[in-house]
């Protein structure tokens, strides 16, 4: 494989068990809480956590409505799954028309200590197959993956004070 186009890497750590961490990370019941950027809600998720397993959910401006609106498809399939260590998972942004925009590799590996778990996450774009979307994915990258890591946390904490 060739070098990727761009990566980003965050730290997080968490005070939850590590296997309740990965299980907000991986279960589709959860991911439709946390998984995108402020400003959107996720809609119609799929999410088998093992390798070859799909993944895919969109996410719906909160200025538009419904999955017939602006959505954004994210799509693909767990390439690795150790639970409750490590995950990854090969998605793309998939345009209106079918076609994947660009591609990422992301891993997400869960360090456990003591009470609490680190949380070592990697996205790593492999192509751009839409150059006019390219440069605006890249540029809201670190800010995007930001603000989704600061809603998987809220996400976890809402799960562990046991309000599902």
């Amino acid at each position: 494989m060739s070098s990727p186009i761009k990566i980003v890497r965050f730290t997080r750590t968490v005070k939850a068990p590590r296997q309740l961490v990965f299980d907000v990370w991986t279960k589709a019941e959860h991911l439709a809480h946390w998984f995108s950027p402020h400003g959107f809600t996720v809609e119609g998720v799929e999410s088998d956590p093992r390798p070859g397993g799909i993944f895919k959910l969109i996410m719906v401006p909160h200025d538009k409505t419904g999955p017939g609106g602006s959505g954004f498809w994210s799509v693909g399939k767990y390439l690795e799954v150790d639970p409750p260590r490590r995950v990854v998972t090969r998605v793309g942004g998939e345009g209106a028309d079918g076609k994947l925009m660009f591609e990422v590799i992301n891993t997400a590996e869960f360090e456990e200590q003591g009470d609490h778990t680190i949380i070592h996450a990697t996205g790593e774009v492999i192509a751009v197959h839409d150059p006019s979307i390219g440069e605006a994915a890249m540029a809201g990258m670190d800010e995007g993956w930001k603000q989704t890591l600061d809603r998987f946390e809220a996400r976890l904490a809402k799960v562990v004070g046991g309000k599902s």
